[in-house]
């Protein structure tokens, strides 16, 4: 049998994915227009609740292209090992350097779920460029 349209959004992520973000196509708002007076209560939230997924993916899609053009990410070769690494020239208080990440934990699903309960992660950032402010 097909999958309910509640056990459909329930399997969407929290978060927007990088294929939702950085794909064109999905974050065009296509939303079926309707006639009012057939809308009814579900069919109101399931279209208000798609149209808040878009818009907060563009918004972070927009946040993030304006703090990687701000840090101005470069390539930068080694001379003694020959190993390219990317460098930061530029600042911005949205985006920290992450010193190291590490997941520390993964719990096992619920009875009836597919994702992990629970996911801990450990991240390490310098915060000393922030002192003055």
């Amino acid at each position: 049998s097909r999958p309910s349209k509640r056990d459909q959004i329930q399997q969407l992520p929290l978060y927007p994915t990088e294929q939702v973000l950085f794909d064109d196509t999905a974050l065009r708002l296509n939303v079926d227009k309707l006639n009012l007076q057939f809308l009814t209560v579900y069919d109101y939230l399931l279209r208000n609740y798609n149209l808040y997924r878009l818009e907060s993916a563009y918004s972070i899609r927009d946040d993030l292209a304006k703090c990687i053009w701000k840090i101005r990410p470069r390539l930068q070769r080694d001379p003694s090992t020959k190993l390219r690494q990317t460098v930061f020239t530029g600042y911005s208080r949205m985006a920290v350097p992450v010193s190291s990440f590490s997941i520390v934990k993964v719990n096992k699903p619920h009875l009836g779920e597919e994702k992990p309960s629970k996911v801990l992660a450990e991240i390490h950032c310098d915060l000393a460029a922030f002192h003055g402010e």
